[in-house]
């Protein structure tokens, strides 16, 4: 039990602490004013750009890349976070600068982009650290078409363990739409199981493209992972599956995302447990539950 509730305190640390960079970066963004009304960075300059921007000005070296519409920059840092699970003040101050230069340059550039992400690597703990963030989400706070709680909420974070003796080059790869999506979904499902201390299963979304005549529709995969040491009796499944189908219709209404086909719940081989249409995740908006959990 104390290992759980542990768990749970550095989760809750580590929000706050990301809560407190992102307030950080809308704060310096708003700092940025008209000068990201003009385009003065032109696509085969981005990555100069940001390198030089962020060596003469900061004095921090960055590896920039593009790939397809996604602008990626990586950054090697000493010391990423503490160990009370918050970002260091020296690593806050690094990525802040980051951020506003890289969102100076992408919204003041005719380059098609549609998502930066940028990748902080720990040589103390040994994790990278990633932001994405869509960039017409910027748009849409600095025009105030949506909330900075909902601006904060639509940056994902993700922390993934690196293995250094392997591998020392960052893997900056494309970004595409559902795929973000489902990583949003991840994200505030996480935030809401957390909070309301609901016992569910390791799961992981994925976005799956399937043809339909003329038509690419998305379906939404969710597998679970149950832990060896529980029973199945020991998961709250029907609140997790509610929060999860409300989860996925809320996050795709918010970006008007529609072209999908619905929701799939797998086992850990694969094998489907329940297959929701998009219909039915309607449906329960209204009230309307018209789905039965085996």
């Amino acid at each position: 039990m104390n290992s759980g509730k542990n768990k749970k305190e550095k989760e809750n640390r580590f929000m706050n602490g990301k809560r407190e960079l992102i307030y950080l970066l809308i704060c310096g963004f708003l700092m940025l004013g008209i000068t990201a009304c003009t385009p003065t960075f032109p696509r085969e300059k981005v990555s100069e750009s940001i390198i030089k921007i962020c060596k003469e000005n900061y004095d921090l070296d960055v590896e920039v890349k593009i790939t397809g519409e996604t602008l990626s920059v990586g950054i090697v840092l000493d010391n990423l976070i503490e160990e009370n699970f918050y970002f260091t003040k020296e690593a806050k101050n690094k990525i802040d600068r980051i951020f506003l230069t890289v969102t100076r340059v992408c919204l003041s550039t005719d380059a098609p982009l549609d998502f930066f992400v940028i990748i902080c690597r720990d040589t103390v703990s040994e994790v990278d650290v990633s932001f994405v963030r869509y960039i017409d989400d910027i748009k849409k706070s600095f025009f105030r078409y949506i909330s900075q709680e909902d601006y904060f909420n639509r940056l994902v974070l993700e922390i993934v363990p690196q293995d250094f003796w392997e591998k020392d080059d960052f893997s900056f790869s494309e970004i595409k739409f559902p795929g973000f999506l489902s990583a949003q979904m991840v994200q505030r499902l996480n935030a809401q199981i957390n909070q309301q201390n609901l016992s569910v299963p390791k799961f992981y979304i994925n976005a799956i493209s399937k043809k339909e005549e003329d038509d690419e529709l998305v379906v939404f995969e969710c597998k679970l992972e149950a832990e060896e040491s529980k029973s199945s009796s020991d998961y709250m499944w029907d609140e997790f599956l509610e929060l999860l189908m409300e989860t996925v219709y809320n996050v795709c209404g918010k970006y008007k995302f529609f072209d999908y086909e619905g929701l799939r719940l797998l086992e850990a081989d694969g094998e489907e447990i329940i297959n929701i249409k998009k219909t039915a995740l309607e449906n329960m908006q209204k009230g309307k539950k018209d789905w039965v959990f085996k």
